[in-house]
């Protein structure tokens, strides 16, 4: 493992994350109002609001990692000097008390217990500290095969259950309802850790499907940072996910998009300084 110094920390992550975030925050102030070019302080207004953080909503996890990478010297002692059934501990609170809390008040029947909770959850604000120590678990500890079998049951009984809550939701509100499917929810970290195992101890033996996901790996942030102008684009001339059914528009736009983020990645990239920073 690196060294990681806080000096290191700084500079190749926490100052890359936030050149990245003030970078693509301003493109998509520009996308949604291009005449902002157009007077000074309608540009002034729009850095205002970067500042403020109100940037596009996809950014968010750009704000989460800065987080975690502030607490990363503090999780990395914790996690290198912990015996497995420790880190396991930590793993299991940080999960119990976020996203399993969560979860619950979603139900008015567990309001006496979410109550409770809450006021615990007051001293314990992981946030996604639980998915962070859970991907180094899942990196550093083998898991046996029929442990692993469990998982992935769990995983797709997880998704089911997702999908039936989040259609109810959307059925007795008339509305689109995404509290059942939002990256905190028990179901969705469970699913979330048995595609990372799958993934661990499937070996993919077709070469060329390896170099295109190994490929798309190492462009991953940058793809991560131009996709929704792509989306934008696409609702720009009105195609849509409903503009046909569904388990045909969502694969086919998701895989046009990727496919244009991943060489408009490769192409800001080769911008000299400014594209290390921002693909």
């Amino acid at each position: 493992e690196r060294n990681m110094t806080l000096k290191y920390l700084y500079k190749s992550h926490i100052l890359k994350m936030i050149i990245f975030l003030i970078f693509w925050s301003a493109v998509y102030k520009f996308a949604n109002n291009i005449q902002i070019i157009k007077s000074g302080q309608a540009m002034l207004s729009a850095f205002t609001e970067i500042l403020a953080g109100n940037t596009q909503i996809h950014l968010w996890y750009i704000y989460s990692i800065i987080g975690l990478y502030l607490i990363t010297p503090v999780l990395k002692i914790y996690a290198n000097n912990s015996s497995k059934t420790q880190l396991l501990y930590g793993i299991i609170c940080c999960f119990c008390i976020g996203p399993m809390t969560e979860f619950l008040q979603q139900f008015s029947c567990f309001s006496y217990l979410t109550n409770n909770l809450i006021r615990i959850k007051g001293g314990m604000e992981f946030g996604y500290i639980g998915y962070y120590l859970l991907g180094y678990y899942i990196k550093k500890y083998e898991i046996v095969r029929k442990n692993r079998i469990c998982i992935y049951f769990m995983g797709f009984l997880c998704s089911i259950v997702t999908i039936g809550l989040v259609i109810g939701d959307c059925m007795n509100s008339q509305s689109i309802m995404e509290r059942f499917w939002s990256y905190t929810m028990p179901c969705i970290a469970i699913a979330s850790a048995a595609v990372f195992i799958f993934i661990k101890y499937k070996n993919i033996r077709v070469k060329y499907l390896a170099n295109v996901l190994e490929a798309i790996a190492k462009r991953s942030l940058g793809i991560y940072g131009c996709h929704f102008l792509f989306v934008m684009v696409f609702w720009k001339v009105g195609i849509t996910t409903f503009s046909f059914p569904g388990i045909i528009s969502v694969p086919i736009i998701s895989a046009i998009v990727l496919l244009l983020s991943y060489y408009f990645s490769v192409l800001i990239n080769k911008i000299p300084f400014l594209g290390k920073y921002i693909a």
